[in-house]
């Protein structure tokens, strides 16, 4: 389910869109994007294998500017007791289309989202409800707006717990 999105059909060299390596102000987001692009598109993503090569905080520093400018999407999910990840990251930026697609096939597996990348967060409640329409022949109505507020409202809660948890050490 996770891979690497490449445009165009290339061998023996990564081709890499301008923008990507002209918007991204961080070196250490250069060079993750351009080190994922050069690998096959079967590749699997798996942060730990980064981890392991080039260190945690360069990574994570790396991932969030990318997330950021919408070269990569974290989508969280639960099977079962499991909790899993989807990332995909390209070298031209997400569409919100192409993430509500995303969505769409974590949720035709049968798995329930539990988190996304803070950019498209404003999709959560979409795709949700589109899952719905899809489902039960319900159509997507005003309280997408409420979803989004409500799932706001729950991280501003989480922020606060482990505010307060970090002031009582």
């Amino acid at each position: 389910m996770s891979g690497i999105i490449k445009r165009r059909k290339t061998s023996d060299y990564a081709q890499i869109h301008n923008g990507a390596l002209q918007q991204l102000e961080d070196i250490r987001s250069i060079g993750l994007i351009s080190h994922l692009m050069s690998l096959p598109e079967t590749w699997e993503i798996k942060k730990m294998q980064l981890y392991k090569k080039f260190g945690r905080d360069p990574i994570t520093n790396a991932i969030a500017e990318l997330e950021a400018k919408k070269y990569w999407v974290t989508i969280q999910y639960r099977d079962g007791k499991k909790t899993l990840y989807y990332y995909n990251v390209s070298d031209v930026a997400f569409t919100d289309s192409e993430v509500l697609n995303m969505i769409q096939e974590v949720n035709q597996g049968g798995f329930k989202i539990t988190d996304i990348s803070e950019s498209f967060a404003h999709l959560l409640s979409i795709g949700e409800n589109q899952q719905l329409k899809t489902d039960d022949n319900l159509s997507v109505d005003s309280s997408i707006v409420e979803n989004r507020q409500l799932l706001n409202k729950y991280k501003e809660t989480n922020n606060y717990k482990k505010i307060r948890i970090k002031k009582h050490w």
